[in-house]
């Protein structure tokens, strides 16, 4: 049941992000003079197979996900500590159990974050004028595309360089306390298996991650790193065959292999945050709310 704290942080979505998604969509595209386009616009002949055009949240999408592991599930086997909780990970993402629903406060989170992933594109769109976004669909592993998939936020290009990027954005919902912006104090290293399988899946070496709120919007660039790609697939392909093999069934062995996974996250975040990305991210003042209520206005 949702107690006092998540019912306030509900009512204040409500007051500043009641526009629908597309009316939203409109006015980036808008306001950035025509830098955000959609996968959706493409024409069927111009996608492989291994990649669609269903929006994100679509029925079609969701379908796509089924019995498939993700990467917004993978930072759950850094906080596993027991065989039964990797027995149910297997069962949820293979085995066709249904995931427990989400709490009170965990949906305030995910709708946070939906409703406010727009305002991260407006705001790296305005710091970046020669910037274009695209967002993407789901994209299937293209060496385990039966059970191996993710979705990206989105492709970023700049004019100057044309090189591609994708684009991985995180809105903390403590923001709406004024705590957003100390939510992410340095790399959450969390979420490094989710951008190096989006990294995969998408053929594109080089993420951006963002971290945005409104007093102000955190970027890492994150490359590619063949030793950790090499590590989680090993993991992810141990996990995939469940009972047949030793990750779901043996606990020490378990517990082996989810300490080293542990240790080469860690280690990639180390040689990630370099001189030229340091920890605290390159922070850029947001400033999006009224400027995007401005343009819907008109």
């Amino acid at each position: 049941m949702c107690d006092e704290n998540c019912n306030e942080v509900s009512a204040h979505i409500a007051a500043v992000a009641d526009y629908d998604t597309d009316s939203l969509r409109e006015a980036v595209v808008f306001a950035t003079q025509n830098r955000m386009f959609s996968v959706r616009d493409l024409s069927p002949e111009a996608m492989s197979g291994s990649i669609t055009t269903y929006p994100q949240l679509s029925p079609e999408w969701f379908a796509q996900r089924q019995n498939r592991i993700t990467g917004s599930r993978l930072s759950q086997f850094l906080f596993m500590k027991t065989l039964q909780d990797m027995k149910n990970a297997w069962s949820y993402s293979f085995g066709g159990v249904p995931k427990p629903p989400i709490d009170a406060h965990g949906l305030v989170r995910c709708r946070w974050g939906q409703k406010h992933e727009i305002y991260a594109v407006y705001s790296l769109l305005m710091h970046f004028p020669d910037m274009f976004f695209m967002d993407v669909s789901f994209r299937l592993h293209p060496a385990h595309p039966s059970w191996m998939g993710c979705t990206s936020d989105g492709i970023v290009t700049c004019a100057h360089d044309r090189e591609r990027r994708l684009l991985e954005i995180k809105c903390p919902y403590g923001d709406f306390e004024g705590s957003g912006a100390k939510a992410f104090k340095a790399f959450p290293q969390y979420y490094i298996p989710q951008l190096i399988m989006q990294q995969l899946c998408y053929g594109i070496p080089t993420t951006l991650f963002v971290i945005w709120t409104k007093q102000a919007f955190k970027v890492y660039k994150v490359e590619f790193d063949i030793a950790y790609a090499e590590t989680l697939v090993r993991f992810l392909t141990e996990f995939y065959v469940g009972d047949k093999g030793d990750l779901c069934t043996h606990e020490p062995y378990m517990k082996m292999r989810i300490a080293e996974l542990r240790d080469a996250t860690a280690s990639f975040k180390k040689r990630c945050c370099t001189t030229q990305n340091p920890r605290g991210g390159y922070q850029i003042p947001s400033g999006t709310y009224e400027a995007i209520a401005q343009h819907l206005r008109h």
